[in-house]
């Protein structure tokens, strides 16, 4: 009955998809708010966080869906998850545009419908958009170009952590990348069986790695994306560290909020002073839990080091 009653409710979502939100574009999305990360930095519990201010609409899940269906990627080894600026045509534009904005309309269908009015079905009405999309990572460019009034958080956290819980993230099927992997099994030179997290370019070329490495090697790649982009930024970057969040929370997030020109009222209040374990939590924060991966952090930390401590984290494992 369960399956009966899932099946169709896709079959009317994707019935309903193409007649919704028809004429949204770029003037419907003011401001809107893009947290960049590394995989497994933290970034669900940050946008859980600010998810919660009044206003915001967003995606059930990350927003790679708009992407694909404006760029219809093919599953082969040539496939990655970066996007550059050229690439982002008036009609790729337009349609990426309706698909970011069909997401969130179709998740407040289910966890709010009552905040909808005819204008957002129609695509007309404006939207304070939130993202936390991983593989924004290697779209900063494009974002930028589709969205020049964007503001970006960058999220940091100590790479011994992130990569350790990449390590222990990747076989979860949660992260598995849905074009990476089937590439990956139907490769008869891989050691890795499936791909996690975003894809960077190149990635095909690390599929005799090593988890470990892998992890390394695509941390790397991630965070390399977002240094470049803040060098190339006219304004200081609004950085965040994971560190300062678990620390003091409510402080860290009433100051983004100045930053976004969001209102902290006291229910965003209420929800700071204990919330919630993120949803892609695996088990509770502890800081030395990477110690758990140690012997290969330090195996492959001569592929992280340079970046870490450009990131701000020069401590070897």
């Amino acid at each position: 009955m369960k399956q009966a009653l899932l099946k169709g409710f896709h079959a009317s979502r994707n019935a309903a998809w193409p007649l919704v939100a028809w004429r949204a574009s770029k003037a419907q999305f003011p401001e809107p708010v893009f947290i960049v990360s590394p995989p497994r930095s933290g970034s669900n519990f940050l946008f859980e966080c600010l998810a919660q201010f009044p206003g915001i609409f967003h995606h059930r899940e990350e927003a790679n869906e708009p992407w694909r269906r404006g760029l219809r990627p093919v599953a082969d080894s040539s496939f990655h998850d970066a996007v550059l600026a050229p690439a982002i045509t008036d009609d790729v534009a337009a349609e990426v545009y309706r698909h970011y904005y069909r997401g969130c309309v179709f998740h407040t269908l289910r966890t709010g419908p009552f905040r909808l009015r005819p204008g957002h079905l129609a695509g007309t009405r404006p939207i304070r958009y939130l993202d936390k999309t991983i593989g924004n990572c290697f779209r900063l460019n494009a974002l930028k170009r589709m969205f020049p009034d964007a503001q970006f958080i960058f999220l940091r956290r100590d790479p011994r952590e992130t990569i350790s819980s990449m390590i222990q993230g990747w076989t979860d099927g949660r992260f598995l990348h849905r074009y990476a992997t089937p590439v990956l099994g139907q490769t008869a030179d891989a050691t890795l069986e499936k791909w996690s997290y975003p894809a960077p370019p190149g990635w095909f070329d690390h599929r005799g790695d090593s988890l470990a490495r892998a992890c390394c090697w695509s941390w790397v790649q991630h965070m390399k994306s977002i240094l470049a982009f803040e060098a190339g930024m006219p304004e200081s970057p609004c950085r965040v560290r994971y560190e300062d969040l678990t620390m003091d929370l409510s402080s860290e997030i009433e100051r983004l909020a100045g930053k976004l020109h969001m209102e902290l009222d006291d229910r965003v209040a209420f929800y700071l002073r204990d919330p919630p374990l993120s949803k892609t939590t695996n088990t509770k924060p502890r800081t030395d839990k990477w110690k758990a991966d140690k012997a290969v952090l330090r195996e492959w930390w001569h592929l992280v080091a340079d970046t870490a401590a450009e990131s701000g984290y020069p401590d070897p494992p």
